[in-house]
């Protein structure tokens, strides 16, 4: 049914004076020859021209992106190994520079951050863990320094971040020295 066919409709309705308001909205769409269901996709479908476009990529080129993030191929700033980042990525889109690196988070290029083991800290120069005597003061560290030990014992014994020596035979570790028994 068009347009004129519904005014037609309602007109005669409203000249036979029957009350509309038994009727409901259903009736009077039947009338007009639209089904209640057709009427809802129709509203739909003009809700979903209604939709605002996607809102801009964040980025084009890296340049686009904060210090120390890259652009990614969907228009997203990450964090990478390999990247922009100097330090290490606390998470996908975060950088901790090089600056900020710490014994908590510690890590380079891009890297994931990761926590240093006891008795290591960052190093901010290279973002590698390491044991030395600003570490560990109160014990040794191994010939690698990626390890630090409280330098009691006989295989590993010894202080102020120097490397660990093991006691020779017959000795024991005193005070984090090596001494005979």
């Amino acid at each position: 049914m068009d347009a004129n066919h519904f005014d037609d409709a309602l007109r005669q309705f409203a000249t036979e004076r029957r009350p509309l308001l038994g009727l409901g909205i259903g009736a009077l769409l039947a009338a007009a020859g639209v089904a209640p269901s057709e009427a809802r996709k129709k509203k739909r479908k003009k809700r979903k021209k209604d939709k605002k476009p996607p809102p801009p990529p964040q980025c084009i080129v890296d340049t686009d992106c904060p210090a120390g993030l890259n652009c990614d191929g969907s228009g997203t700033c990450v964090c990478r190994a390999g990247g922009r980042c100097t330090g290490c990525c606390d998470n996908a889109t975060t950088c901790r520079p090089l600056a900020s690196i710490s014994a908590a988070a510690c890590g380079v290029n891009g890297a994931a951050c990761a926590p240093c083991g006891d008795r290591l800290r960052c190093n901010a120069s290279d973002g590698q863990c390491l044991c030395d005597a600003q570490s560990n003061p109160d014990g040794c560290c191994s010939a690698d320094g990626k390890t630090g030990f409280p330098g009691t014992s006989r295989d590993a014994c010894g202080a102020f971040g120097t490397t660990c020596v093991q006691c020779p035979l017959f000795e024991y570790c005193f005070d984090q020295m090596c001494d005979e028994v």
